[in-house]
């Protein structure tokens, strides 16, 4: 990774749904809706293995260095051991799987879906399925952090759930934004979150147990939301999609892709944007940062936004960030 910023060899071929980085080392996973699952090395800028789903993958996410989660529209929760190149089918949901999130804490598999159901799995036991928690709508977005699960919906309600103790919503509120809910991810200092809409707008939103309130005013921190990814240029003003929100893994920035193919950085303490990376040729629909923050994942690929037209190839592009 000696390049300040390279385009990754043998991209997948059609539309890059999630992309995450390994904790251990500079592996990339990359979901796409060619119905693969890509894992790349990035330090070498090498292809390393990919294996296939039976519709589009939607989501991934390592459990340990070697092996993998995955999901997508063919309704199955697939684990992956690339050190021994075979997978097994954990279980399955009612319709399409949208996101998959290891909570590692407890070594638990949380999967969200289409069908208004999350799932907790334990993939080290022959009956894996833990429990089945219905949902408000169909799950959108989905993050965990060290005791918290927190689950966006097509009805704009957000639930959080106490990982520990799973059995009921810890928290339900409605969102501040107002549309549909694209993206979320929970912050590094365990505060709260951040939500990215249709609408170009992000809010940071925090956890408001009765402790955490009092904790949060004593500090001044509150929930705010604020537009983003628009271009104020054109008249009207053009609004895009967030498509994807990533917390950098040493500090409280994080950064913002949306369908103006424009990553954003930002500081949501001080509330203020630090800077932007543009020139990409279109939409920015992943983002994510390596385990030491120094180098930033982006996926320049087409979230038809403006419809079904002629578009750039996909390409997975890695930053170097200062």
């Amino acid at each position: 990774m000696s390049q300040l910023q390279y385009n990754l060899q043998s991209p997948p071929k059609d539309g890059i749904s999630s992309m995450k980085f390994s904790s251990h080392n500079d592996h990339l996973l990359v979901s796409s809706w060619d119905r693969n699952v890509y894992l790349y090395d990035t330090a070498s800028n090498r292809l390393l293995q990919n294996y296939s789903h039976r519709g589009a993958a939607l989501d991934c996410c390592f459990i340990t260095a070697s092996q993998s989660a995955s999901v997508g529209l063919d309704q199955k929760v697939i684990i992956y051991d690339f050190a021994r190149d075979n997978n097994v089918c954990l279980g399955t949901h009612s319709a399409g799987i949208s996101k998959v999130r290891y909570y590692r804490e407890r070594s638990m598999l949380v999967t969200g879906s289409w069908d208004k159901t999350i799932k907790i799995w334990d993939p080290t036991q022959s009956r894996p399925l833990i429990a089945t928690l219905p949902q408000h709508g169909k799950v959108f977005a989905m993050d965990v952090n060290s005791t918290r699960l927190v689950v966006a919906h097509s009805t704009k309600t957000i639930s959080v759930y106490d990982l520990r103790k799973f059995d009921k919503p810890e928290q339900e509120r409605q969102s501040l934004l107002r549309h549909q809910i694209r993206t979320l991810a929970t912050s590094n200092d365990q505060t709260g979150f951040a939500v990215g809409s249709i609408e170009g707008r992000i809010a940071i939103e925090l956890f408001d147990n009765q402790k955490e309130k009092k904790d949060n005013q004593k500090v001044g921190l509150q929930n705010f939301a604020f537009k983003c990814h628009r271009d104020t240029s054109s008249k009207p003003v053009l609004i895009y999609p967030v498509n994807s929100i990533a917390f950098q893994p040493q500090s409280q920035i994080f950064a913002s892709g949306g369908g103006d193919n424009i990553v954003n950085i930002w500081n949501p303490i001080n509330k203020k944007r630090i800077f932007q990376i543009r020139d990409f040729p279109t939409s920015i629909s992943s983002v994510a940062w390596n385990k030491t923050g120094q180098f930033l994942a982006i996926a320049s690929s087409y979230t038809y936004e403006r419809g079904d037209i002629e578009h750039p190839p996909d390409s997975i592009i890695i930053k170097k960030m200062n």
